[in-house]
């Protein structure tokens, strides 16, 4: 979503110190230690309703944060201005009779924001994909529907480098199969300037989107095309204009999922997410290198006693991957959260987690704040569901 988001995890803190290898498959077991309690603040907040951070937009030295409030049992959209140190600065409701959700989002090239997103129209089933733009104040300028004749969502948007928007999501509209991955081309009025699917006749989905090095466009998500009862780690490499280069589906028997995709400075491409590739119930994380055409150089999976999956991460200057996202006991359904760093060159793994009640508390979104200050957005369930803030400081 910026990875996206799927969507959902929390602070005791542990650590696994791992090392991998240069190249082919690797596999290894974490240990689990506690962190430090001074490396991270958290912060709620809500009202009587059940409330939701979604998504972190920075903004100079402030941050918008999207999310839901699920008033009268109908979930509207909220927007918060945040500063660094978490304050929150104001807040704004868009009361809505439809039901509307916002993915992912973006500064416009004109100082605004723009998100993707989807709406169910009152009384209807399906869900049609939305594009919204919010000018400073949070007030909407222009919403963009995709209303074919059945389903499609909008996951991710990004600024591309000719002034335009790129969205990633799923149709069931004009499709050769059952879902399809979408692609489609925006510019800052809302006009639409190209539509692409992409897929087979399973399931094909589109979560992530980037523009690379050269303005070709990356595109990431899932397909069972190999093993129908499963997903698999789907990638199409495309022109600024949509034109197909190259697909690759990397599968194994049990299913992978690719939370969060980039290209490196040497135009190898790196993947991070989890994988079921060793247990039927526990995930484990995976990193994976790829040549800029798509073939698997390196693979590293780190599998501990619990099921651990990647939610979400962003990439550093120095060569860092940073990553949140849940881990769980076998015998019981609360997740924790965790922190993830991953030293991209070394190959070597670092993992936070922290307990912070008793109940779900999940986490969806992180953004930096400056080199080892980083900022990440959830929800607890503290309180029948609250706003959740954490300032991660990383060692």
């Amino acid at each position: 979503m910026n990875g996206i988001l799927s969507i959902p995890i929390l602070l005791i803190t542990l650590m696994w110190y791992l090392s991998g290898v240069s190249s082919g498959i690797c596999q290894n077991t974490l240990t689990v230690h506690t962190e430090k309690k001074e490396n991270y603040e958290i912060k709620t907040w809500g009202t009587d309703s059940v409330e939701q951070g979604v998504f972190l937009i920075p903004d100079n030295n402030s941050f918008l944060l999207t999310g839901v409030t699920y008033s009268n049992r109908q979930p509207q959209i909220t927007f918060n201005k945040i500063t660094s140190d978490m304050n929150v600065l104001w807040t704004k409701v868009l009361p809505d009779r439809h039901f509307r959700f916002l993915y992912s989002g973006t500064k416009a090239h004109d100082g605004n924001y723009i998100f993707s997103g989807f709406i169910r129209k009152e009384g209807e089933r399906q869900l049609d994909a939305m594009i919204v733009k919010a000018d400073q104040s949070g007030d909407t300028l222009w919403t963009l529907l995709l209303d074919g004749p059945k389903e499609e969502r909008a996951y991710d948007i990004r600024q591309t480098k000719d002034k335009n928007y790129i969205v990633a999501g799923l149709t069931s509209s004009w499709d050769a199969g059952n879902l399809d991955g979408l692609l489609f081309k925006i510019n800052d009025s809302g006009r639409v300037i190209w539509k692409k699917t992409f897929g087979e006749e399973k399931l094909d989905k589109f979560y992530n989107t980037m523009e690379m090095e050269n303005s070709d466009l990356l595109i990431s998500g899932i397909t069972n095309e190999n093993y129908p009862q499963n997903s698999d780690i789907l990638l199409y490499r495309v022109t600024t204009d949509g034109e197909f280069i190259w697909k690759k589906i990397i599968a194994t028997s049990k299913g992978e999922f690719p939370s969060v995709v980039t290209e490196l400075k040497n135009r190898q491409i790196f993947i991070a997410g989890h994988t079921l590739e060793k247990s039927d119930s526990l995930g484990a994380l995976l990193f994976m290198r790829l040549d800029e055409k798509g073939e698997v150089i390196a693979k590293t999976i780190f599998q501990t006693a619990e099921d651990i999956k990647l939610e979400n991460g962003i990439f550093t200057n120095d060569g860092r991957f940073i990553g949140i996202g849940f881990i769980r006991k076998p015998s019981t359904d609360t997740r924790d959260i965790v922190l993830i760093k991953y030293y991209i060159e070394t190959e070597k793994c670092q993992v936070s987690k922290i307990e912070f009640s008793e109940l779900n508390d999940e986490v969806y979104n992180i953004q930096q704040i400056s080199k080892n200050l980083f900022l990440i957005a959830g929800q607890t369930m503290r309180n029948n569901g609250d706003n959740l803030l954490i300032k991660w400081k990383t060692e």
